[in-house]
C-alpha cells in the first residue's frame, strides 16, 4: 500500500470508527447532531442555576464562592472544547470522506515496485473508496435535508397557526431529545404538555417561555384543552401562577400578564378555599400603580396589536371566579377588593369618561360583569350585593345614564348597555318599598321595551357604522389621488387592496349587525325576567302595540328585521331563538294578548321549529336554544288553554292547510321522541306535551287520530327516562323547574292519566284498542 493510500484509508477508517455516522439508521449521527446543537441550551440552563446558587451564598463564604467560580469556568472550557470537536467531526466527517475517496480513486494501484501481489489491492481499494464516497455523500445530504426539514416545519407551522418560530424550534428540540432518551415518553407529549412542563421550571426564562406557549394556545382557540390539563396538574403549579399575579417589578410585567391570562381561563374551575392568598394577588392587579405601568405592546396572529394591560385580565379572573357561590361570598367579604370592583361604576365623572375613552369603556364593562355575577349569586351574598348597589346613588345614576347614551358616541356603548341591563334588572327584582325604586323599574321596562320591540335605534346605529366604515382613510385618499394609468403590477395590487378593504368593511358591518342583535336579545331576557316577577310585572303597561309586536316575534314567517341604512342599502338582522323565547315568556306572563291569533302563531312556530342535535355532540348552549323555545311555546299554549275555553281542534283547523291537526299531533310525537334525555328542558317538553295531549283526548273527534299515531305509548316511554331526574329534583326540594313547570304531578302520573283517559274514550266510542309499541327506542 502506498503512503497516500495508507493515510486515506487511515483517516476514513478513523472517521467511520469514531461513530460520526453509521450504515444503518444513522443513530450515531443523531447523537452527534443533538450534542452539537442542543447541549448549548442545556449548559446555559445549568450555568444559570450555578449563578443563582452562588448569589445566595453569604459574604463570609467568599472563598468558597471563588473556588466554585473557578470550577465553573473550567467546566465551561471543557464543554465548549467538546462541543467544538463534536461539531467539527459531525459536519466535516462526510466531507472528508467524500474528498479523500474521490481523490484516492484516481490513483494508480498497478505494479510499480516489482511486487505483483500489490496489484490485487486495486479493486479492493476502489471498492472501499467508492463505498466511502457514496456513504459520505448520503450522510452529507441527510444532514442538509434534516436542517432544511426542521426549518421548513418551523415556517409551515408558524404560518398556518401563527405560533412563534422560536417556540416551535424549542418544542422540536425538546421532542427530539425525549425521543432519543425514551421513545415511549412521547406518546402523551404535545405542545400543551410542553408549555405546562416549563411552568415548573425554577428558571425565569423557562417559566416565561411556558407562559408564552400556553397563552398562544389560548389565543388560537384551544383554551378548553389547556384548562383541562392545568386543572388536573399539581396544585403547586396553579399556586405558582396565582402568586405571579402579585409580582410588581417592571421586568416581570410580561410574566405577570401571561400568568393573568392563564389564570383567567382556569378561574371558573377554581375554589378560592383551596388557594389561600388568591384574592390578595388579584387585588394587586387592580392597584392604582398597576394602571400607570407602561403598556407592553404584543401582537396576535395576522398582525393585530394587543395591549398587555393587567387591569382587564384581573377583572375577567374575578368574573370567572364568581361562577361559584362560595367564591362570590369570599369576594364580597373582601371589602378592599370589592371597593375596587365597584369604583369604576361609582365615578363622579363616569359619563364624560365613558363617552370620550374606549379603553375606559372596556374597564367599566369588566367591572359591571363582576358586579352582575355577584348580584346574581344565590343566598345572602346576592341579596347583600343588590342592596349595596341600590344604596349607591352614584352607581344607580350612572347605570341609568348608560341606557340613555348615544350609541354613536363610542363603539363600546352597546356592550356597556348590555351589562347595564343585567345589573338594573337585578336591582328591579330587589323590592325596596321606596317610590324612586318603583319609578326606576318603570323607566327600565320602558327603555327595554323600546330596545326589544322597535328597530329605529338599529337603523340609526347601523347608519353611523356604515358611515364610519365607508369614510376613506388618509392612505386610501392618497391612493385615489394617484393617476389611474400605471403598470399592470400596480393596477393588480390596487385591485387586490380594494378587494381586501371591501371584505374588511363587510366583516365590520356583519359584526355591527350581530352586536345590535345581541342587545335586542339582552333586552328581551331582561323583560322576560321582570315579567316573571310578581312585583315587577305591575310596571308593564301591556299596550296593544307592544302586544302586537310581541306576537309578531312568534310568527315563523318573519325571520329578519329589515333596516334601511341608506337610499340603496338595506340590511337584515336575524330574529334569533332567544328573542322568540323572551317574547313567549312575556306574553305568557302578561295574559292580555288576543288569544286566537297568538295561538295560531304558536302552533305554526311549533310545527316549523327545528329539533336540536342530541346532547352527546356539539355545544350545549346552542343545543338548548330550540328546546327552550319548544318549552316556552308549549307553556304558552297551556296558559292560553287554562285562561280561556278555546277549542284547540277548531283553532288548528282554522289554519291553512286543513290537515294541520294531524300534522300537529305527528309533530308532538316526534318532539317527544327527539327529547328522550334526562334534562330539565326535555322533562318540561314531555310534561307540557302530555298535558296538551290530554286536552286533545277530551274532544271525541281527536281520539281516533291520537290512538292511531300511538303518541300516548311514546309519552309513557319518555316518562321512564325522566324518572331519575324527577327523583333528584324531589330530593333537592324543588317545586318548579327552571322553566316554571310544576314538578308535580310527575311525568309518569301525567302519562298514566293520558293512557287511562284514552282507554275510557276508546271504550265509550267503540274504537279498537291499539296496543302497538312506540316507534322510538330509549336512547
Amino acid at each position: 500500500m502506498k503512503k497516500d493510500d495508507f493515510w486515506s484509508v487511515t483517516i476514513i477508517a478513523f472517521v467511520q470508527a469514531a461513530g460520526v455516522f453509521e450504515a444503518i439508521g444513522f443513530a450515531g449521527m443523531d447523537l452527534y447532531w443533538d450534542w452539537g446543537l442542543y447541549i448549548g441550551a442545556d449548559f446555559k440552563s445549568w450555568l444559570q442555576k450555578c449563578r443563582c446558587v452562588l448569589n445566595q451564598l453569604p459574604m463570609r463564604q467568599w472563598s468558597k464562592k471563588q473556588i466554585q467560580k473557578v470550577v465553573s469556568v473550567l467546566i465551561v472550557i471543557t464543554l465548549y472544547v467538546r462541543i467544538f470537536l463534536v461539531a467539527v467531526l459531525a459536519v466535516s466527517g462526510p466531507l472528508v470522506c467524500l474528498r479523500l475517496s474521490g481523490r484516492a480513486r484516481k490513483q494508480d494501484h498497478g505494479i510499480a515496485d516489482g511486487e505483483a501481489f500489490k496489484a490485487n489491492m486495486k479493486r479492493a481499494l476502489n471498492l472501499f473508496y467508492t463505498a466511502a464516497f457514496y456513504h459520505g455523500g448520503i450522510c452529507a445530504l441527510w444532514m442538509m435535508t434534516q436542517a432544511g426539514a426542521n426549518t421548513l416545519i418551523e415556517v409551515i407551522v408558524s404560518h398556518q397557526h401563527g405560533f412563534s418560530r422560536k417556540v416551535i424550534r424549542a418544542y422540536l428540540r425538546k421532542t427530539k431529545d425525549m425521543c432519543l432518551k425514551n421513545k415511549t415518553s412521547a406518546t402523551s407529549w404535545n405542545l400543551i404538555t410542553y408549555g405546562a412542563g416549563l411552568l415548573d421550571s425554577s428558571l425565569p426564562e423557562d417559566y416565561a417561555a411556558g407562559g408564552r406557549v400556553l397563552t398562544m394556545l389560548i389565543d388560537k382557540d384551544v383554551p378548553l384543552q389547556v384548562r383541562r390539563l392545568l386543572i388536573r396538574s399539581p396544585r403547586q403549579r396553579i399556586q405558582k401562577l396565582i402568586d405571579t399575579l402579585a409580582w410588581r417589578s417592571p421586568a416581570d410585567q410580561e410574566m405577570t400578564w401571561l400568568a393573568a391570562r392563564i389564570v383567567e381561563h382556569l378561574a371558573s374551575d377554581l375554589n378560592l378555599a383551596h388557594f389561600p392568598g388568591t384574592l390578595d394577588c388579584i387585588s394587586s392587579l387592580l392597584h392604582h400603580k398597576t394602571l400607570h405601568l407602561p403598556f407592553v405592546t404584543g401582537q396576535r396572529g395576522g398582525g393585530e396589536g394587543i395591549d398587555k394591560d393587567l387591569l382587564l385580565p384581573g377583572l375577567r379572573i374575578l368574573e370567572n371566579l364568581a361562577h361559584d357561590t362560595h367564591n362570590c361570598t369570599l369576594i364580597y367579604n373582601s371589602r378592599g377588593l370589592l371597593s375596587k370592583i365597584v369604583a369604576p361604576v361609582s365615578s363622579n365623572e363616569f359619563v364624560e369618561d365613558t363617552k370620550s375613552s374606549t379603553s375606559w369603556t372596556k374597564v367599566v364593562e369588566g367591572s359591571l360583569k363582576v358586579v352582575s355575577r355577584l348580584m346574581g349569586s344565590s343566598g345572602s351574598t346576592g341579596i347583600k350585593m343588590r342592596r349595596l348597589i341600590a344604596n349607591n346613588s352614584n352607581a344607580v345614576k350612572n347605570l341609568e345614564a348608560i341606557l340613555e347614551m348615544d350609541m354613536k358616541s363610542n363603539s363600546g356603548i352597546i356592550e356597556l348597555q348590555m351589562r347595564a341591563l343585567e345589573v338594573l334588572t337585578q336591582l328591579a327584582l330587589y323590592h325596596p318599598t321606596s317610590a324612586p325604586s318603583v319609578m326606576r323599574r318603570e323607566k327600565l321596562i320602558e327603555r327595554a321595551l323600546h330596545i326589544f320591540l322597535t328597530a329605529d335605534w338599529m337603523e340609526d346605529y347601523l347608519k353611523d357604522v356604515k358611515k364610519k366604515i365607508d369614510k376613506p382613510t388618509p392612505s386610501q385618499k392618497n391612493t385615489s389621488a394617484r393617476p389611474s394609468m400605471g403598470t399592470f403590477n400596480k393596477l393588480f395590487k390596487k385591485v387586490i387592496k380594494e378587494k381586501t378593504a371591501k371584505q374588511v368593511r363587510e366583516e365590520k358591518m356583519k359584526e355591527a349587525q350581530g352586536t345590535a342583535g345581541r342587545l335586542k336579545e339582552k333586552a328581551g331576557e331582561a323583560l322576560a325576567m321582570l315579567s316573571s316577577d310578581s312585583e315587577a310585572i305591575k310596571s308593564f303597561t301591556g299596550c296593544d302595540d307592544d302586544i302586537n309586536r310581541l306576537t309578531e316575534l312568534l310568527d315563523c314567517n318573519i325571520r329578519t328585521i329589515k333596516c334601511k341604512i341608506s337610499t340603496t342599502d338595506t340590511v337584515e338582522i336575524d330574529i334569533n331563538t332567544g328573542c322568540r323565547i323572551s317574547a313567549g315568556v312575556i306574553l305568557k306572563n302578561l295574559s292580555n294578548y288576543v288569544n286566537v291569533p297568538t295561538l295560531r302563531k304558536v302552533f305554526k312556530q311549533l310545527l316549523s321549529v327545528e329539533q336540536d342535535e342530541p346532547f352527546t355532540s356539539g355545544c350545549p348552549n346552542e343545543q338548548c336554544g330550540d328546546r327552550s323555545l319548544q318549552v316556552e311555546l308549549l307553556s304558552l299554549v297551556t296558559a292560553i288553554r287554562a285562561n280561556t275555553n278555546l277549542n284547540l281542534r277548531e283553532t288548528l283547523l282554522s289554519q291553512t292547510p286543513r290537515d294541520t291537526l294531524e300534522d300537529f299531533v305527528v309533530r308532538l310525537k316526534k318532539m317527544v321522541e327527539d327529547n328522550m334525555y334526562a334534562t330539565p328542558a326535555c322533562l318540561a317538553i314531555q310534561k307540557l306535551t302530555c298535558e296538551l295531549v290530554i286536552e286533545f283526548i277530551k274532544d271525541d273527534q281527536n281520539v281516533e287520530m291520537i290512538d292511531r299515531h300511538n303518541i300516548v305509548a311514546t309519552l309513557l316511554e319518555a316518562s321512564e327516562v325522566m324518572d331519575c331526574l324527577e327523583s333528584d329534583m324531589l330530593f333537592a326540594g324543588v317545586d318548579h323547574d327552571c322553566y316554571g313547570v310544576p314538578l308535580k304531578p310527575l311525568s309518569s302520573v301525567l302519562a298514566k292519566n293520558a293512557e287511562d283517559l284514552l282507554t275510557q274514550r276508546r271504550q265509550a266510542l267503540g274504537i279498537t284498542i291499539n296496543i302497538g309499541p312506540a316507534s322510538a327506542p330509549i336512547p
